[in-house]
């Protein structure tokens, strides 16, 4: 259920005012232009003297009328309105004095302390510095960015610049080992959470107008461009997508609803520098340019660093990428949310790809799945054939893959098989068939040795060859995973006889396989001839507290409760130090207690 908006303030009753005014014309108009001349012509390049707003006034009280309204019009009334309380020009203190105390920042209205709270918290957790190694030095060059879908972060481009190939508009070989992005590098935090880029890295952009750069060592420095030149479509912004789903944990900011400024208040935050988060407020002054609304003018601190800043509205919504600045005197400057929103519209991009987002529950939400990010890593992007996973200890978690997977692959892509090792027979032929057949491929007439009669070696590279072209076929359009479970269990070994053969084939022909992947749980040692080259390996991991934050924070963000990251790893300690770091354990009574409370929470948002 959507809050109801909150009511505009109203503006100040100018008329009243004036009337309630004391002291004389000449007293007014002193203290009218020295606050007037105190005003930074970088907030408010033109004003207008006293002597001139007043002329032909014929009274005291049209004066001061037409002066406070010029002032609010030209926007330093605020400063005004403190200067005449202060020199005691309302002698009425009891009703003049509160009506202007109440009406004096008219723009900057009244914000519920509880959106300050939530505001600053997703701004904090959505925010991130960009960082581009040069020479080997990963903090040569610092911008910031911040969130714009589950792995998408959006930044200035010219922070990145260096890393882009102008002519094909695509990072160049190798950029990924020099781009990454760090969140919660903040003040009082001891441990920042780090992401590095794939190879393809870079979603949309549109490179700053030429003017704009000034090419210094190789790294893109912005300048204020010289004369009139035109701007328009030069937004300079890059969206990059990280190797992972910081966005799923923090939430993000979704550029279809992004604001356009109005008057008032701007929110800058950003790593000025490099140095840890910082806000800075001030206010929206215009549009650099009014008719197309690309660039944003305020009146924000920031310095090299902030670039890419988040800028937000008095009520914490999206409206633009900080830039840099222009002019002189310097006006700071950013690009309208709404206007890349727009661009990235008619670049057909994906901000909301979720092939690096992380499932933190099984596929029929009746478990948590903690930690086994690497597991998630070669279920949605193996290269490989092979898959061996690799108890901890004992064989627990190990079985669990399977709901991993479940979680994680879509049926209408992915058909996924498993059998126990007890299930596998001894004759190869039998096997064979009993695993085509719960892939839904037909078994019959598959070549037997008798057919092929040049021995058991020829015989099964054909029968494999047979299995693997029938699996192709039957499932042409989708991957076929074959999990074969609990290799761990001495008690349940592969049986003696030519199955083992035939596994080895399959292990060998592998690196034909077009669309199957075999999985292989609880296998411990290779098997001689194992082609490891072809193979994803994952160790099982006991969980840490760092997996059970991220699970509390996916559950929290997921149910839409804005929340602190100091405040979730008390919790997740608080956890761990209940249930015990045993998987089993910690599982059971996370889907047990911990559930049931975050539950409650979310459901008390419904």
């Amino acid at each position: 259920m959507s809050r109801p908006a909150e009511p505009a303030p109203l503006p100040p009753d100018f008329r009243d005012l004036a009337s309630r005014i004391a002291h004389t014309r000449s007293d007014f108009g002193r203290v009218y232009d020295e606050v007037r001349a105190a005003v930074p012509t970088s907030d408010v390049p033109t004003t207008r003297p006293f002597i001139a707003v007043s002329v032909g006034a014929t009274s005291d009280q049209i004066a001061f009328e037409r002066a406070l309204r010029q002032a609010d019009e030209e926007g330093w009334f605020t400063q005004l309105g403190e200067r005449l309380i202060h020199d005691g020009f309302f002698p009425d203190k009891s009703a003049a004095v509160t009506n202007l105390q109440a009406v004096i920042s008219v723009a900057l209205g009244f914000p519920d302390a509880s959106v300050v709270e939530k505001g600053g918290l997703r701004a904090r957790a959505r925010l991130c510095r960009v960082e581009v190694a040069k020479n080997g030095n990963p903090e040569a060059v610092t911008g910031t960015g911040f969130l714009v879908g589950p792995s998408t972060v959006l930044t200035a481009f010219h922070v990145v610049a260096s890393l882009v190939d102008d002519q094909a508009s695509a990072p160049k070989p190798g950029s990924e080992r020099q781009l990454r992005v760090r969140f919660d590098y903040a003040t009082g935090r001891k441990v920042t959470a780090e992401y590095k880029v794939p190879e393809s890295w870079l979603v949309a952009s549109t490179p700053p107008h030429p003017a704009e750069i000034a090419n210094g060592q190789g790294i893109a420095e912005l300048v204020s461009p010289a004369g009139n030149v035109d701007l328009r479509g030069f937004l300079d912004y890059a969206v990059i997508v990280v190797a992972g789903s910081p966005g799923a944990e923090r939430g993000y900011y979704d550029l279809e609803r992004a604001a356009e400024p109005a008057a008032g208040t701007i929110h800058l935050f950003q790593h000025p520098m490099g140095v840890q988060q910082r806000q800075t407020i001030g206010t929206f002054t215009g549009f650099r340019d009014p008719p197309n609304k690309e660039r944003i003018d305020h009146s924000a601190n920031a310095v090299t660093g902030s670039s890419g800043g988040l800028l937000l509205d008095g009520n914490y919504a999206l409206i633009g990428l900080h830039q840099g600045a222009h002019g002189e005197p310097v006006i700071n400057t950013g690009i309208s949310a709404i206007a890349i929103r727009e661009s990235v519209r008619a670049a057909g991009a994906n901000l909301l790809d979720s092939r690096y987002v992380q499932a933190f529950r099984v596929a029929d939400d009746s478990r948590p799945i903690l930690g086994r990010s690497k597991c998630q890593e070669w279920v949605r992007r193996t290269s490989h054939p092979l898959v061996r996973v690799k108890p901890f200890t004992a064989s627990k978690g190990v079985s669990f893959t399977l709901e991993i997977m479940r979680a994680c692959l879509p049926e209408d892509d992915h058909v996924i098989t498993c059998v126990q090792v007890l299930e596998l027979h001894s004759d190869a032929m039998k096997t064979a068939e009993m695993l085509l057949g719960r892939l839904g491929v037909p078994a019959a007439d598959l070549p037997t040795e008798a057919d092929v009669n040049s021995g058991r070696g020829t015989w099964l590279g054909e029968l494999v060859e047979a299995f693997r072209t029938r699996v192709e076929k039957a499932h042409r359009d989708r991957t076929v995973w074959l999990v074969i479970d609990d290799l761990q269990k001495k008690e349940h070994t592969i049986p003696a006889g030519s199955v083992r053969d035939f596994l080895s084939e399959m292990y060998k022909q592998s690196s034909t396989f077009k669309n199957l992947r075999i999985v292989l749980l609880g296998m411990t040692d290779f098997p001689s001839g194992f082609p490891t080259g072809f193979v994803d390996d994952e160790d099982i991991m006991p969980p840490q507290t760092a997996d059970i934050v991220s699970y509390v924070r996916l559950r929290l963000t997921d149910g839409g409760i804005d929340h602190s990251a100091a405040e979730v790893e008390r919790f997740a300690k608080l956890i761990e130090l209940t249930s015990g770091t045993d998987i089993t354990s910690l599982s059971d009574y996370v889907a047990d207690k911990v559930d049931r409370v975050l539950n409650t929470a979310i459901e008390a948002l419904q």
